[in-house]
């Protein structure tokens, strides 16, 4: 279970007590714990390079919370879609457009995700000091490339690169070339659909099936969500791992140095909107840091405010 990445919760024992900061509905993100190293402290002494780490702490900061937003959106209507088709059913066109809102919301998914991972694996160019003259790294794929996992440089955090090519890992679920569900998404047009079903006496869920318009090249995927859960709990336990070989690296650099003591967070829900959102754990895939309440929460946001 991972610890500074995921979502955090941790509701006071007395009922009716006001949160702390370090109780509070958050996302917490805490390899930005470096992009604040580079961007303030003593490692970068190039003033270009001090502003491409500032430039790319913004931008890695802006996707992961249109990533979480898609997801708390995806999450909601997947809540409206079962509702749909309760015994007081919405007009046909309703349940038609939420359909088609979740579909589309679900093509950007794997997108953002491989955006933010990118960010990472420049983050570690620059936290590294890795430079060569001809040869750019601007890509996780490349940066996990035996071409370049092998150079002195990544010597501290060569092992997790190498954790990547285990069957199973959160690359291989996602992002390996001709087999990762980004790669199926966006290069061998498959699509997430969803179906709305239940057994005899249970009640509605949504199932999200990953198909292919080539029967004989389906992908084995019955649970897009189950999918996304996989992906996400590697993937953030992999980040806290890089978090911490990362400082470690940098405390080789500067004696003494240590990065801010609290976790980089930002506030659920994201973007505040009006009404109660319900984190449902069947339909809201991001891993639950350890120490933290189960899902499912619910937080309300009055309209106007």
């Amino acid at each position: 279970m991972p610890t500074n990445h995921g979502i955090y919760r941790k509701l006071p024992t007395t009922s009716g007590q006001r949160l702390t900061a370090a109780e509070a509905m958050v996302f917490r993100y805490g390899i930005t714990r470096i992009f604040d190293a580079l961007k303030t402290g003593p490692f970068l002494t190039n003033p270009d390079d001090r502003q491409r780490a500032a430039q790319l702490e913004h931008h890695f900061r802006t996707v992961c919370q249109r990533f979480v937003f898609v997801l708390q959106q995806l999450n909601v209507l997947m809540q409206e879609l079962v509702e749909c088709y309760s015994p007081e059913d919405l007009p046909l066109n309703e349940s038609m457009a939420i359909h088609f809102k979740a579909e589309c919301l679900t093509d950007h998914i794997l997108t953002y995700l491989n955006t933010i991972i990118d960010d990472v694996a420049i983050l570690v160019v620059l936290a590294t000091g890795y430079s060569h003259p001809s040869k750019t790294i601007n890509s996780m794929g490349k940066l996990r490339s035996p071409q370049f996992r092998d150079e002195p440089a990544f010597a501290s955090i060569k092992p997790l690169l190498v954790e990547t090519d285990a069957t199973g890992s959160w690359w291989k679920l996602g992002f390996t070339t001709g087999s990762g569900a980004r790669q199926l998404m966006v290069h061998n047009q498959h699509l997430v659909t969803f179906q709305v079903s239940a057994a005899p006496g249970a009640s509605m869920t949504v199932r999200s099936v990953v198909m292919s318009p080539f029967a004989k090249n389906t992908f084995a995927c019955s649970d897009f969500f189950g999918l996304l859960r996989n992906t996400l709990s590697g993937l953030f336990g992999w980040l806290d791992r890089l978090e911490f070989a990362l400082v470690s690296h940098l405390q080789t650099k500067v004696v003494g140095w240590l990065p801010r003591e609290t976790c980089p967070c930002f506030l659920l829900p994201v973007g505040y909107p009006g009404g109660t959102t319900c984190y449902d754990p069947h339909y809201f895939p991001i891993a639950v840091c350890d120490g933290s309440d189960e899902l499912p929460w619910s937080v309300s946001v009055q309209s106007g405010t």
